[in-house]
């Protein structure tokens, strides 16, 4: 989120970084994939976590093993990516 300026993994956060960086600076993205192969940038496999995707779709969560543990929550590869862009807003 730069610092704490902007969402976590939002499009305003990395553009900032980009204009605000040097011209050689890589920036780093933890890649989510939706159900329809399509990446985006997001922090953390659950995106309730970051969205407001439990307001949008409050029936559609889920449970996955991860790492041997249940984790509860809204994961990417259940949604398509027009799901994701057009009903769902970083926090």
């Amino acid at each position: 989120g730069y610092s704490g300026l902007f969402p976590d993994s939002s499009q305003s956060a990395y553009q900032f970084a980009l204009v605000n960086s040097l011209p050689e600076a890589v920036l780093f993205c933890d890649l989510q994939l939706s159900s329809d192969n399509v990446g985006f940038c997001m922090t953390g496999l659950a995106l309730d976590n970051s969205t407001l995707i439990a307001e949008v779709f409050p029936k559609n969560a889920k449970t996955y093993k991860v790492n041997g543990e249940a984790l509860h929550g809204w994961f990417s590869v259940d949604f398509t990516s027009n799901q994701l862009t057009d009903n769902v807003t970083c926090e």
